[in-house]
């Protein structure tokens, strides 16, 4: 319990004294959320692109990040959501496609 009070003093302490505070977010944050994506992407400097991606979201959503009640979960949702994007767009782009010169259509002979 004692991590989430840590986190959201580091949290108010950004929003209310400005970005320079948020390398303290970023070094609470980043090892924890890279760590739980070792569970699902086995690729080490993805997995760092994914936490970034993640912590970058959350610089961004500063107005945002306030109004919310567990601020730890909500990361960990994030880094979850980030995986589960860049699962699917690897998916999406291993299909394999025709080449240029091959006809899509059906001649009458074939049907």
């Amino acid at each position: 319990m004692e991590d989430f009070s840590h986190l959201d003093i580091l949290i108010t302490k950004w929003l209310n004294e400005g970005d320079l505070h948020f390398k303290a977010v970023f070094d609470h944050c980043y090892p924890r959320i890279l760590q739980y994506a070792t569970a699902f992407i086995s690729d080490q400097l993805l997995r760092e692109e994914l936490a970034m991606n993640v912590l970058l979201k959350i610089w961004r959503l500063k107005e945002k990040i306030n109004h919310l009640d567990d601020l730890n979960n909500y990361f960990f949702i994030m880094m979850r959501n980030e995986v589960i994007s860049h699962l699917r767009k690897k998916k999406h782009d291993t299909i394999p496609t025709l080449p240029d010169n091959v006809s899509n259509t059906i001649s009458h002979q074939q049907l």
